[in-house]
This record gives structure tokens, C-alpha cells and sequence, in this order.
């Protein structure tokens, strides 16, 4: 009879563990998007920085477009890549701790990029 009460607490916990890690990967994804808005606004002002003169900048107008619209597919892509492979790891393994260590190192350098966006 004991077994089967420990059994439904260990179950009750796993779906606890589950339904915290869904939240804590929504909350990357979240955080994901907004750096990647944020990273693209910085390497564009880095990029447009090289251009002093507005006559210059108007000439090179074509090539700041191409930079803008790469720039961000690049991102992009390499943000949903992480995601998609971030999702599957974490459904496969939300609840053991590897997974949560994973979450750490994912959360950490989510708001390492934010610091370093606001320093530059």
C-alpha cells in the first residue's frame, strides 16, 4: 500500500518537474527573442557607426540594407536552431539534472549577452 502512495508522489512530482521546465524553457524563448532584437540593434549601430558623413551613408544605403536584413536571418536561424535542439534535449530529459544544468548554462549566458548589449 506504501509503495503505490510513494509511487503517486513520485509521479505527482515529475509532472511538477515538467510543467517548471515548459515554463523555464518559454521564459528562454522569451528572453531569446528579445536579444535577438537587441543584438541586431547593436550590430547595426555598430556597422553604422563606420558611416560619419550622411552623403556616404546614403551611397552605401544598399549595402546597409543587405547587412540589416542577413544580420537578422542569421540570428534568427541560429536562435530557432538553439531552440529546437534546446526543446527536444529538454523533453527528453526534464527531469533529471543534467537538463536543469543545461537551464542554468542556458539562463546565464541569456543574461550575460543582455549585460554585454547594454555595456556596448
Amino acid at each position: 500500500m506504501q509503495n503505490r502512495s510513494e509511487a503517486r508522489q513520485n509521479a505527482g512530482r515529475q509532472n511538477w518537474l515538467k510543467v517548471l521546465a515548459f515554463v523555464l524553457w518559454a521564459v528562454t524563448i522569451g528572453l531569446g527573442f528579445i536579444e535577438l532584437l537587441l543584438i541586431h540593434g547593436t550590430l547595426l549601430s555598430l556597422f553604422l557607426s563606420r558611416y560619419t558623413d550622411p552623403q556616404e551613408m546614403f551611397k552605401a544605403r544598399y549595402t546597409i540594407d543587405a547587412f540589416r536584413l542577413f544580420s537578422f536571418v542569421i540570428l534568427a536561424i541560429g536562435s530557432l536552431l538553439f531552440f529546437v535542439f534546446t526543446s527536444n534535449y529538454h523533453y527528453k530529459h526534464a527531469t533529471k539534472p543534467r537538463s536543469w544544468k543545461l537551464f542554468a548554462w542556458t539562463i546565464g549566458l541569456e543574461l550575460f549577452i543582455l549585460l554585454l548589449v547594454l555595456v556596448i
